[in-house]
C-alpha cells in the first residue's frame, strides 16, 4: 500500500495517466482502475456505471465497496489480463477470498478461473466435501458441465446426509447455499433404485441356484451345495459395494474367481456359473445407468 496526500493506494493500482474511477474498499484502501476494464470484465460493475452508482466528490468519481482491500486485490486482478494469477483454491476460505465476491460481481475471467480449478479437483483422486464444493458454486453460477460431473461423484463416493448437512453448514458460513434438498433427494433416490436393482437380480439369481435343489440325488450333489454356496457367497459380497467405481472393482474380482471355478464344473454348474456373471454384469451396468439417469446427463 502506497499513500498520495491523505489517500492510500493499493501499490498494483496507483494509478495511470488514463485511470478513470477510484474503487474504495472497506478498510479505505482506493484502487485506480480503468472503467471500461472493469465493465468488460463484470456485469455488475457496468450496470452500476450506466445507473450513474458514482461518488464524484472530486474530478475523480469513485465506488464504494463492501469488501476488503485483500479481496478487492485479488478480485482485481482477474480483471486485467496481464495480471491474472493461477488460482488455487483453499477451503473454507477462498468462498470469502474469490468465490463470493466473484459471483456477486459477475466478474467473468475470475468464474471461469474458479470453474477451470474446480474442475481440476473434480478429475483428481475423488474428496466428497470437494465435489460438494463444486455442486454448490456451479449450481449457482450456471457451469452445467462442472455441475454434472462433480454431482455425477458425489453419487459414486455415496456420503452421509450428516456428512452432506456439515459440509454445507460449513460454506453457510461463507455463502448462500441453495442445492442443499436437491443433493440429498439425488442421493436418496440413487440408493433407494439401485437397492430394488439388486433385490430384482437377487431373486434371479436365486432362482437359478435353487435349480439344483430340485435335480435327483446323486454323488455330485454335495458339489453342487459347494456351487451355490460360493457363487451365493459372491453375491452377498455385492452388498457391500454401491458406487459405480466400488463395484467395477468387484466386478472384476467376482469374473475371476466365477472363471477359476468353471475349470472345474460341470454342464450344469457351468450355466450356474454364466448366469451369475450375467447379474453381476447387469448389477454394475444398472447402478451405472442409474447415477446417468438422476444428473441428467
Amino acid at each position: 500500500m502506497t499513500t498520495n496526500g491523505s489517500v492510500n493506494f493499493s501499490l498494483n493500482f496507483t494509478g495511470d495517466p488514463i485511470t478513470d474511477l477510484f474503487l474504495v474498499s472497506t478498510d479505505a484502501v482506493h484502487f485506480a482502475v480503468h472503467r471500461k476494464i472493469l465493465e468488460a470484465s463484470s456485469s455488475i460493475l457496468k450496470h452500476a456505471f450506466e445507473d450513474g452508482q458514482l461518488y464524484e466528490d472530486d474530478q475523480t468519481p469513485r465506488i464504494y465497496l463492501a469488501e476488503s482491500k485483500d479481496v478487492v486485490e485479488t478480485l482485481l486482478t482477474y480483471c486485467y489480463p496481464f495480471l491474472m494469477p493461477r488460482l488455487e483454491l483453499s477451503f473454507p476460505e477462498s468462498w470469502d477470498n474469490i468465490i463470493r465476491p466473484a459471483h456477486k460481481y459477475q466478474v467473468g475471467p475470475a468464474l471461469e478461473a474458479i470453474n477451470a480449478a474446480l474442475r481440476l479437483k473434480t478429475e483428481s483422486p475423488s474428496i466428497a466435501e470437494h465435489d460438494l464444493q463444486a455442486v454448490v458454486f456451479a449450481s449457482q453460477c450456471g457451469f452445467h458441465d462442472l455441475e454434472v460431473s462433480a454431482t455425477r461423484r458425489l453419487l459414486d463416493e455415496e456420503p452421509s446426509t450428516e456428512e452432506i448437512l456439515c459440509w454445507i453448514k460449513r460454506i453457510e458460513a461463507h455463502s448462500p447455499v441453495e442445492v442443499q434438498p436437491k443433493v440429498i433427494l439425488l442421493l436418496h433416490q440413487h440408493q433407494e433404485r439401485a437397492q430394488l436393482l439388486r433385490t430384482r437380480l437377487g431373486q434371479r439369481l436365486a432362482s437359478s441356484l435353487t435349480n439344483f435343489n430340485h435335480a435327483p440325488p446323486d454323488a455330485s450333489h454335495l458339489c453342487d451345495c459347494t456351487f451355490v454356496g460360493s457363487i451365493w457367497k459372491l453375491w452377498e459380497q455385492s452388498r457391500n459395494f454401491n458406487s459405480v467405481s466400488q463395484l467395477e472393482g468387484f466386478v472384476k474380482r467376482a469374473n475371476a474367481e466365477l472363471e477359476s471355478l468353471e475349470g472345474i464344473a460341470n454342464g450344469r454348474q457351468k450355466e450356474s456359473l454364466k448366469e451369475a456373471g450375467k447379474v453381476f454384469k447387469e448389477l454394475l451396468e444398472g447402478v451405472r445407468e442409474l447415477s446417468e439417469a438422476l444428473v441428467g446427463a
